[in-house]
């Protein structure tokens, strides 16, 4: 992929797919961070950087430290604790289902089984700064359903078990948020 994202302002700025893939690798692996500093971690976040095409040392400075704030967010939550006690935690599970049109392939990003039973979590990374909750609740209601209905379609006929699904905004105004959707069918 060639990085060819341009602030308007002529700013270095972290490319949102490449931010994205960075992040799900982590999370694939769960690895994480232990602190800001953590070399080790940087480096193998710089590695995979590295792979993705020539990119310059602002860039990878500023891409780095994207990903290292939004997985120290993320180790902070909650919603951390919970999947890191889980009795089994998935990532990245693909999944291929018949349908009426053919095959569906798709790629949960995290199917966790605590005491409460089985969660479906999608991580996004994109930054929300959407202050109208009205407005975001829209937006959310109409983005993610069909994503976390297909993987919860999914988990239901291949386990039998409904699952709990939820998205987990990993930059919502500099917070992580999760939005529950219990629904989800």
């Amino acid at each position: 992929r060639v990085w060819r994202v341009i602030p308007a302002n002529g700013a270095a700025d972290v490319a949102p797919h490449l931010l994205g893939s960075l992040v799900h690798q982590a999370l694939r692996n769960w690895r994480f961070p232990s602190g800001i500093d953590d070399d080790a971690f940087r480096l193998w976040i710089q590695a995979r950087l590295r792979q993705a095409g020539g990119v310059d040392q602002r860039r990878l400075e500023q891409t780095t430290a994207r990903v290292v704030t939004l997985l120290l967010r993320l180790k902070s939550h909650e919603l951390f604790d919970r999947i890191l006690s889980a009795q089994r935690r998935l990532h990245e599970v693909p999944y291929t289902l018949s349908t009426p049109d053919g095959f569906e392939l798709g790629r949960i990003d995290l199917l966790f089984q605590d005491v409460d039973g089985w969660n479906v979590v999608e991580f996004k990374t994109n930054r929300i700064r959407i202050d109208d909750r009205e407005i975001l609740d829209e937006q959310m209601g109409n983005a993610f359903p069909s994503q976390l209905g297909r993987y919860a379609q999914a988990v239901r006929r291949l386990l039998g078990v409904t699952p709990r699904c939820s998205l987990c905004l990993l930059d919502f105004h500099d917070n992580v948020r999760i939005v529950e959707l219990p629904s989800v069918t």
